[in-house]
């Protein structure tokens, strides 16, 4: 896809969670790649287990998954964030589904990636 085109509907963030108990990856599109963003997303993931067990998010080390609003809603939602060291994508865990979902969403498309 060229730069160029037109978004007359304007942009969306896909963040996704990959839940090792259900074996299931579970996705969250957010108009703001921002904190605000963030937190529907935090608060997505923990509806999906309400039960009140910590739960582990790894992560990257991008800002906005760390702003003081998302670090206070992850403490009231028991979430602790575990990060991945930078420049390794590898070592976290949902990169393989996002490739899939990449290679599925561009096809047919002049994007090269």
């Amino acid at each position: 896809m060229p730069a160029t085109y037109q978004r007359l509907g304007g942009v969306r963030y896909l963040m996704g969670a990959y839940g090792y108990y259900h074996q299931r990856f579970r996705g969250y599109l957010s108009s703001s790649k921002g904190g605000d963003g963030r937190v529907g997303f935090l608060r997505s993931v923990r509806g999906k287990y309400p039960s009140g067990d910590r739960i582990y998010l790894t992560q990257d080390n991008l800002s906005t998954h760390t702003t003081p609003a998302v670090v206070a809603e992850a403490r009231s939602l028991r979430i602790t964030f575990v990060p991945s060291p930078p420049n390794a994508s590898q070592s976290n865990p949902i990169a393989a589904h996002v490739r899939a979902l990449q290679r599925w969403a561009f096809t047919r498309t002049n994007c090269i990636g």
